[in-house]
């Protein structure tokens, strides 16, 4: 606890942008918990809500989606969801490209966070 109570906050970190790291670890949690607390303007970014991820032999690790779960309990923040099936991807898509929406088709791996 000591080193976060002396850690110095980046005032040009301007976002939390959480992704899948197989090194994701309580400090990282901590000084991210920090800037989304430190700053409302901080923006907090997912790529993905995935509760979990699947390993060989039927094992399998906390996903993205479970790691932004705990930030959001620490922070009380919505992160923004940039992956398929979030409010951002798509719909910047359609705008910035003038797709129909009838003529787009998306492919994901996961029926519960890609739909």
């Amino acid at each position: 606890n000591g080193e976060l109570l002396d850690y110095t906050l980046d005032s040009e970190v301007k976002a939390v942008v959480l992704a899948h790291d197989p090194n994701f670890s309580y400090r990282k949690l901590a000084l991210a918990t920090q800037y989304l607390r430190n700053d409302p303007d901080c923006i907090f970014v997912v790529t993905n809500m995935d509760e979990c991820d699947v390993l060989d032999n039927d094992r399998f690790m906390p996903g993205t989606g479970a790691l932004a779960s705990a930030l959001v309990a620490a922070t009380g923040r919505k992160p923004i969801n940039t992956g398929k099936g979030g409010d951002f991807i798509l719909p910047y898509l359609m705008q910035r490209y003038e797709f129909n929406p009838h003529e787009m088709l998306c492919i994901g791996d996961r029926l519960d966070t890609d739909i």
